[in-house]
């Protein structure tokens, strides 16, 4: 776990990076040890890079709040769908001329969770949206739904992949890019569908991304 942060930080310069995403499990099995370790190791990025987090479901909810409330984050989070909690969030950013909107949602996030978010997109567009979530795609690059692998309606959420798609992420333009977690695989999968508008939303499972300019 820390050796994922030495890497982040000690090529901050060197590869440019202006955003750090977490896509969720950030423990194993929300042991105390591993929460511990996360705080120590995801804080050393204060200050230094901007980075959002993302509850997966190996993460306890209450565990979560505990360790990572929104106070740790009121400098930094522009909105929060439940003031108790980061797991639904969003924070505003620019990367040399282009603006960002970047939307975090909870594992499963639920339709009250999804109507949220599309209220804040619809107040921003002008800035290209970034949402993070766990679990959206299947280990095949496919949306993820209730017929493949652990979707995230029957292990402790309420929307998959695809219900998020159909309710929110089809429905905006300015959505570019979707990140997720969650299904295991040795490469980065990449999914690339039509909105409603004709817009092309590009989806990426993968362990860690990173942001550069």
């Amino acid at each position: 776990f820390p050796a994922i942060y030495d890497y982040i930080l000690s090529g901050l310069e060197a590869k440019n990076t202006q955003w750090v995403f977490g896509l969720g499990d950030i423990t194993d099995a929300s042991l105390r040890r591993e929460w511990d370790l996360a705080y120590e190791n995801i804080h050393r990025m204060d200050g230094k890079v901007g980075y959002s987090l993302v509850r997966g479901n190996h993460d306890s909810i209450s565990s979560m709040n505990g360790v990572f409330p929104p106070s740790d984050f009121a400098d930094v989070i522009d909105g929060l769908f439940d003031p108790k909690s980061v797991f639904t969030s969003y924070q505003l950013f620019e990367v040399g001329t282009i603006k960002y909107l970047m939307m975090t949602l909870d594992y499963g996030a639920s339709d009250e969770a999804l109507a949220w978010a599309a209220d804040v997109i619809e107040q921003y567009p002008d800035r290209n949206v970034i949402i993070t979530t766990h679990g959206y795609l299947h280990s095949d690059g496919t949306l993820l739904d209730d017929t493949k692998g652990t979707p995230p309606a029957t292990t402790g959420g309420y929307n998959n992949g695809d219900d998020m798609w159909e309710k929110l992420i089809s429905q905006y333009e300015n959505i570019a890019l979707v990140l997720c977690g969650h299904m295991h695989n040795d490469r980065i999968m990449i999914n690339q569908s039509e909105g409603i508008h004709g817009n092309t939303v590009t989806s990426l499972l993968i362990q860690n991304a990173v942001l550069r300019a």
